[in-house]
């Protein structure tokens, strides 16, 4: 199985079956709970990078997903939004605040 396979069991159902959203990913896998995701996008008119760090992890049997998201943007009109959750499934990830990096 592959990392993002192995991924895949966290994220919405359905998410990569846009092959355009699956297409504009580039996965690091750094050992077999740790990704480094870049997704990169344009929205109203600005361009979007995306870099999640992420942890997978069990607790209590139960898997969650540990997920940090820096926002580069270019314009402080940029969208700012939080795809996280829409990313992952509902509950099955938690993480610090967003950070966003003009550039």
């Amino acid at each position: 199985m592959s990392g993002l396979d192995l991924l895949a069991r966290y994220l919405r159902d359905g998410l990569f079956d846009d092959a355009d959203f699956a297409n504009s990913f580039v996965q690091d896998q750094e050992s077999d709970s740790n990704w480094a995701l870049r997704r990169s996008y344009s929205a109203q008119g600005h361009t979007i990078r995306e870099h999640f760090n992420i942890q997978l992890f069990d607790q209590d049997d139960i898997p969650l997903v540990k997920c940090s998201l820096k926002l580069f943007i270019q314009s402080p009109d940029a969208p700012q939004d939080d795809t996280r959750e829409k990313i992952f499934k509902p509950r099955s990830w938690f993480g610090p605040d967003l950070y966003v990096l003009p550039q």
